[in-house]
């Protein structure tokens, strides 16, 4: 169990992080949030790490050694400053901040709810049962991943990474881990949006799931990171202004596992693991018609299925979803100035 306080990061479109608490009022106070350099991308890894390294920075002269800061702390970081090419309603604000309508069978709930309020409470609880090894959980902020039973146990890595079942085309459209059939915690190694055809070919002996873009990563983890986006230990600064650009998902993903399809020498000899959730739903934010489709399904889910929002594969919307659950004022997007 993580023993500490949670503290929670989230990067937004730097308009949408200089009035943060003007769009949520009344909450997430303690919250840090930032956004990528408005010259250039990050992408999921250097964001990562530039917000951990900003964090730092604030924290100082509590802490002057990073490693020693971060063995102290643990962090929840979910990205949302994408350029929201598939989203353009939400470019400005970001997804995380994407309004939704009330939901049943959920507790806690704001008349103003956002993304982001159901992703922190998710993600906490999530977070706090995970062994006391994992000092960082990073997110994507266009998921929500939903968990309604008991959680399996948490094996110890580098990396663990939560996973769902899902079809051969759903999985095909983001991250997927191959894991032995008999040994479904353990990864072999890590393809990125495969061709389905590839994973219909993957064998008997092999079992995969759906990344859901929930990763938790140790010291250990962290530290191949920074040192992969251009953090120099020594002098506790970067080798250039910013952090180099790097994915997660794209680039280190394919590095780990026992056979990683893309050897890195920095991240291939992390230990890593994966977490099934059997009952697990995933919800996908990232386009226009998997907005709608997710939403749908949070209102009435569909028993038999695990994963929505996926934009090709979802059929047109219901044609009460206008009526019921997207009503022009709960899905109308909060005006940004800047």
């Amino acid at each position: 169990m993580i023993p500490h306080p949670i503290q929670t990061i989230v990067s937004l479109p730097p308009a949408a992080a200089t009035v943060f608490h003007e769009l949520v009022p009344g909450r997430m106070h303690n919250i840090f949030v930032g956004s990528d350099p408005q010259e250039k991308q990050l992408g999921s890894a250097g964001g990562t790490v530039n917000l951990l390294h900003r964090v730092w920075l604030a924290d100082q002269p509590a802490e002057s050694d990073f490693a020693a800061w971060l063995a102290r702390s643990v962090k929840l970081i979910i990205h949302g400053s994408g350029e929201s090419r598939r989203l353009p309603a939400y470019a400005a604000t970001g997804k995380p901040l994407v309004p939704l309508p009330p939901l049943w069978g959920v507790r806690g709930q704001y008349p103003n709810q956002v993304l982001l309020d159901l992703q922190i409470g998710t993600y906490e609880r999530l977070f706090r049962c995970a062994p006391a090894c994992y000092r960082v959980m990073v997110a994507c902020g266009d998921v929500l991943l939903r968990h309604a039973h008991w959680l399996p146990a948490y094996p110890e890595a580098d990396v663990l990474i939560f996973g769902i079942t899902a079809s051969v085309e759903e999985a095909a459209q983001h991250g997927v881990l191959i894991c032995p059939v008999h040994e479904p915690q353990q990864l072999e190694f890590f393809l990125q949006k495969p061709p389905p055809e590839e994973l219909k070919a993957i064998g008997l002996n092999r079992i995969f799931y759906l990344d859901t873009g929930i990763w938790l990563l140790s010291s250990r983890a962290v530290a191949a990171l920074m040192r992969k986006c251009g953090w120099d230990e020594k002098n506790q600064s970067f080798v250039s202004e910013t952090p180099h650009t790097w994915d997660l998902y794209s680039s280190v993903g394919p590095a780990l596992g026992a056979r990683p399809v893309a050897p890195d020498p920095e991240f291939s000899s992390l230990r890593c693991a994966v977490l099934p959730l059997p009952d697990g739903r995933f919800y996908h934010f990232g386009t226009n018609r998997s907005l709608l489709a997710s939403v749908a399904q949070l209102q009435l889910p569909a028993e038999e299925q695990r994963s929505f929002g996926h934009s090709s594969l979802e059929s047109r919307p219901p044609p009460w979803l206008s009526l019921r659950v997207c009503s022009a004022s709960s899905l109308l997007p909060t005006a940004v100035s800047g």
